[in-house]
């Protein structure tokens, strides 16, 4: 195979991992919007409750004034307990938790296996390099007759440049070096 970007797609994977870490991102971006939204849904609904406790404290209040604190206290436990409202309440709050907590999860699992796909990424780019500095290294050896035309100039260019160099050592240092 003549092209070293087909290549790389076919035997390495490059593309593949591309494309599989564009659709995870998308799956993360997905779960962030839906734990943003359990989480505000979770917190209106302890809002909800909070609001529904006072107003029985007050309805209670009102229909036993003559009664003491201690016992208002040991009854406002009984009586959030069998207020339907607030039963219902509190059922959809925990439906809520639950679901923020599972979203909480899946949104780990997903940071981890984006993790994975960047890890993955920086390999094939670290193998990518190899591949070209080696493929660099055996033109300045062997020649550059086989390649197309424009990097067989860079690669000549590059081995003169690094001829004259030799031939000619390091230039002399300039400027003042009295210390």
């Amino acid at each position: 195979m003549s092209n070293p970007i087909e290549w790389a797609e076919e035997n390495v994977g490059l593309k593949a991992t591309w494309d599989e870490t564009q659709v995870e991102q998308g799956v993360l971006d997905d779960l962030a919007s839906r734990l943003d939204n359990a989480t505000d849904e979770k917190r209106t609904l302890g809002d909800k409750i909070k609001i529904r406790e006072t107003d029985l404290l007050i309805e209670e209040r009102g229909k036993h004034p003559d009664q003491s604190q201690a016992w208002l206290d040991r009854h406002m436990i009984e009586a959030k307990h069998l207020d339907p409202e607030l039963v219902v309440l509190r059922a959809d709050h925990q439906a809520a938790s639950s679901t923020l907590s599972g979203l909480d999860y899946d949104w780990e699992v997903q940071k981890s296996k984006m993790r994975i796909l960047q890890s993955r990424m920086i390999q094939q780019g670290g193998y990518m390099n190899f591949l070209a500095a080696s493929k660099i290294g055996s033109v300045l050896t062997w020649g550059v007759g086989q390649l197309p035309p424009i990097i067989s100039a860079a690669a000549q260019t590059l081995k003169n440049t690094q001829t004259q160099s030799e031939t000619q050592g390091d230039p002399e240092p300039t400027g003042n070096t009295a210390g």
